[in-house]
């Protein structure tokens, strides 16, 4: 494959969003659960992806293209789906189709797929309303120092204005100079955190990830190794040989959570035990109490598929109650902006007019 070929597939891949996974996964386990073989379900799902033939060209097509041939030349359908799909997603279906369940396989990873669309959703929505409140406070700021003070400053020089409108005064400079160096931080730093969350680790991460943004990035990050962990357990691979296939591909912060929960599993502690004492309160303390007190009781394997499937509400029951502190303060923000900018208007419109007088 020539250079432009891989760029040119690893553009197509990064178009393969979770929408068209899903997708492609209930349409596969619709066929399978008909008795359809699995190399007929795929050209199935092939023609219609590329209607007919028709559109080839399209993501879902190329990507259907791909599994399918893989799958004809002898290579495992979660082997096919290498680069396609998340590796959690690739785990759960490659173990499944080696236990001989792929329908059950592609099953559990549409749960993960879902519940990671659920928390993404909670994320998302709970930050678009903070960010309206706090563009609309910005918007109100620039309005009034840069159009309301200069042409009330023409009428009553703002040198003489006091009380409140005298603060109307230091809003026009505080815009002129102040506004963009703190804007220009504000989304430096936003960047930063998303830049560190997979990459930040050690002892001070650990207090990090109790506060937003980053419990946010650990409890999504946490929801995926339960949901993966439940699958990988129905299918009948160990606690051990689950954190080792999901350390090969692990960013530095995950990587240091696992590394340290399986160095203690293969001292003998449980998964429970292990999670507790590593001391990262991953994927969080509740849930490592939880599997403390199970971890070790008979029909383990059936509780941490029900503790994974409650997971995914209790997640997004969190990041819901996280995301209206934000939501709360920029509220909180503009309402005060608001009272700021009127009681200043009407302390300069009465000065102008006493002046005038």
């Amino acid at each position: 494959m020539s250079t432009l070929d891989d760029l040119n597939e690893r553009f197509v891949r990064l178009q393969f969003g979770s929408s068209q996974r899903t997708r492609l996964y209930e349409k596969l386990i619709d066929l399978l659960h008909n008795n359809i073989k699995l190399t007929e379900a795929l050209d199935i799902c092939w023609q219609h992806a590329s209607y007919d033939g028709r559109k080839p060209k399209r993501v879902a097509a190329i990507a259907l293209d791909t599994w399918r041939t893989r799958v004809r030349d002898g290579v495992k359908l979660g082997d096919a789906m290498q680069g396609w799909i998340p590796d959690s997603d690739r785990m759960v279906i490659k173990a499944g189709e080696e236990a001989g369940k792929v329908e059950e396989a592609l099953r559990n990873a549409l749960k993960i797929q879902e519940g990671m669309s659920k928390i993404r959703a909670a994320i998302w929505g709970g930050v678009a309303y903070p960010l309206v409140l706090l563009a609309a406070v910005v918007g109100f700021l620039v309005i009034f120092g840069v159009m309301v003070v200069p042409s009330f400053d023409a009428v009553f020089p703002r040198a003489k204005w006091t009380g409140a409108g005298a603060s109307m005064a230091f809003l026009s400079d505080f815009v002129d100079i102040w506004l963009m160096p703190i804007l220009i931080a504000f989304f430096a730093a936003i960047v930063v955190s998303i830049w560190s969350m997979p990459r930040w680790t050690g002892r001070l991460r650990v207090y990090a990830d109790k506060v937003p943004p980053y419990s946010l990035y650990r409890m999504s990050v946490g929801v995926g190794f339960m949901l993966t962990v439940s699958a990988m357990t129905k299918a009948n691979v160990t606690f051990t040989d689950t954190l080792r296939a999901l350390l090969r591909d692990a960013n530095p912060w995950y990587r240091e959570r696992l590394a340290r929960a399986l160095q203690l599993m293969n001292n003998g502690r449980n998964l429970g035990e292990a999670l507790h004492q590593s001391g990262h309160s991953f994927p969080d303390e509740e849930a490592v109490l939880d599997l403390r007190a199970f971890a070790g009781l008979a029909g383990f394997e059936v509780r941490m598929q029900k503790m994974g499937e409650k997971w995914i509400d209790l997640s997004v029951v969190r990041v819901q109650g996280q995301m209206k502190v934000f939501s709360y303060f920029a509220l909180v923000l503009m309402a005060f902006v608001i009272g700021w900018l009127g009681s200043g208007l009407q302390s300069v419109l009465s000065q102008i007019q006493s002046g005038v007088q």
